[in-house]
């Protein structure tokens, strides 16, 4: 692979001990380690169940919060969420907030931490400045303001202009909830042919439930209760079929193990969005779709999915098992600035700088493209430690990549994420003019790094050149070796400094 690798040659053996970088990050690592698992650290910390802490650590995940960053967590009811996110996130402050007095009233009894406070207010934040957010969680909450509104989803549009209103630019809005399928679509629903024990919710079989689901959901619409159905010839022995749309098909799946407060579970409409509904009310707002992607909770689909029914088509081919809900996070950007990247049409002329071949597999004798950009690149990670052993590493954040959002030929994303196309990814430089002189490479990547990014390496002997990788060695002609470099803490007035003058970005 000689020809593919980046010409940094002797520049490979640099004045820093690999070593000693290798401890200091494992040091950050074990510091923050012992600060969340130690028992000085855990003093006035309360266990929660493990389900808490996975639903938290989720939505934590697709967060990227500066030091003192703010955050709102809406609809948190008795708090037990809002405090696991506050104790995952202890470098940020975060608020609960529900309009029902009794849950807020016991929320701020019973979960206490230096960051974390309780609001008793409208899901719409009224009380909060405009621009004074940095992130707001709508978690299992939308589709409540959409039923209690009559199923409207103007209502759900109208708080989502409230809610960006106090959002920073930059601010990020995560919405975990259903979504709804391609309105129009209709699907087979297969479940097993068993009797009911009785004429009670309770014990109806689930195909006599499904029934009668049909005639009774939505009764707050006056005059518009039920939906479509039709049973079918079951196809297998033990099972009745129907057909019905795909969007009750899926609110049927996943209520009809609620059923000690069915009265209450009929009134609830889950699935009001399409992706695209998601996307255009968003962009109607401002703000860029950034991320979406269905979520299985492993319990529910073990307990309530499998083995209890099958989906089909409507050619009879089997569909996956549905998502229990489904993450989705949208950034608040400037005027001007691009909120979808997706590609119009084909190009008639050469795909840019893309040099693209075609290889055959020597053992199968298939047959791959294979992508080569020209010249030769590295990736440089510039990283900072803190005085308290904090590691920080600086990315480029929402780099415009269209191809993310391809039209898909023949195939389709299998796992169901979408992006905007805006992506976090290191720093990039060319590397083509380097050469054998060691002294002469690190001043042209320091000077990139300072141009470029505004960061000054800590010394000059403060970087070292990590392992060769490949980005995808069956799909992209390319190795990449990384340049870290440890960095002073940035001083550049356009980016949120705090008064300890610590930033965070990770």
């Amino acid at each position: 692979m000689e020809r593919y690798a980046v010409t940094l040659q002797s520049a490979t053996v640099s004045k820093v001990d690999k070593t000693e970088i290798s401890e200091q990050v494992a040091a950050s690592i074990r510091n923050f380690s012992e600060r969340a698992k130690g028992e000085g650290a855990r003093r006035g910390v309360i266990d929660m169940p493990e389900y808490i802490q996975k639903k938290a650590a989720l939505i934590s995940a697709h967060f990227l919060l500066p030091a003192g960053a703010r955050v709102v967590d809406m609809g948190c009811e008795t708090g037990e969420i809002t405090y696991a996110l506050a104790a995952l996130n202890p470098r940020a402050e975060i608020i609960g907030v529900d309009r029902d007095q009794k849950s807020i009233e016991f929320a701020r009894k019973n979960y206490r931490l230096p960051n974390l406070s309780y609001q008793e207010s409208d899901i719409a934040i009224p009380n909060m400045e405009d621009d004074s957010v940095d992130g707001i969680i709508n978690s299992n909450i939308l589709h409540h303001v959409y039923s209690m509104g009559g199923y409207n989803p103007g209502e759900v549009t109208a708080l989502l202009e409230k809610q960006m209103q106090k959002l920073k630019t930059g601010g990020t809005m995560l919405i975990r909830d259903y979504m709804m399928p391609p309105e129009g679509e209709f699907v087979l629903l297969e479940l097993p042919n068993l009797p009911s024990e009785g004429d009670t919710t309770a014990d109806l079989s689930d195909a006599d439930l499904l029934v009668n689901f049909s005639q009774t959901a939505r009764p707050m619409a006056s005059g518009c209760e039920g939906f479509f159905i039709e049973e079918l010839m079951p196809r297998r022995d033990g099972t009745r079929l129907f057909r019905l749309p795909h969007k009750w098909a899926l609110e049927f799946i996943h209520r009809k193990s609620y059923r000690k407060d069915w009265e209450n579970e009929l009134k609830e409409e889950y699935t009001f969005f399409t992706y695209q509904d998601y996307r255009r009310e968003f962009a109607r707002l401002g703000m860029r779709m950034v991320f979406s992607a269905p979520y299985s909770n492993p319990w529910v689909v073990k307990n309530c999915f499998k083995g209890r029914f099958q989906l089909y088509d409507e050619d009879y081919a089997p569909l996956g098992t549905p998502a229990t809900n489904y993450f989705i996070v949208a950034q608040k950007v400037a005027d001007k600035q691009s909120l979808v990247l997706e590609e119009r049409r084909p190009s008639q002329k050469p795909v840019g700088d893309l040099q693209i071949m075609i290889v055959r597999d020597k053992k199968t004798g298939a047959l791959h493209e294979l992508v080569k950009r020209p010249g030769e690149y590295c990736d440089i990670v510039p990283y900072r430690i803190t005085p308290d052993n904090r590691l920080v590493i600086y990315v480029r954040s929402g780099y415009p990549r269209p191809i993310v959002n391809a039209v898909s030929r023949g195939s389709h994303n299998l796992d169901g994420k979408k992006w905007s196309g805006h992506l976090i990814e290191p720093i990039t430089m060319d590397t083509v003019n380097m050469t054998d002189d060691v002294e002469e490479n690190r001043k042209m990547i320091f000077g990139y790094v300072d141009s470029y990014a505004s960061l000054r390496a800590k010394s000059d002997e403060s970087w070292y050149v990590g392992d060769t990788y490949f980005p995808s060695p069956d799909r992209i002609d390319e190795a990449i070796e990384p340049v870290f470099i440890e960095v002073e803490n940035p001083q550049k007035p356009t980016w949120p400094i705090k008064e300890d003058k610590e930033v965070n970005f990770t």
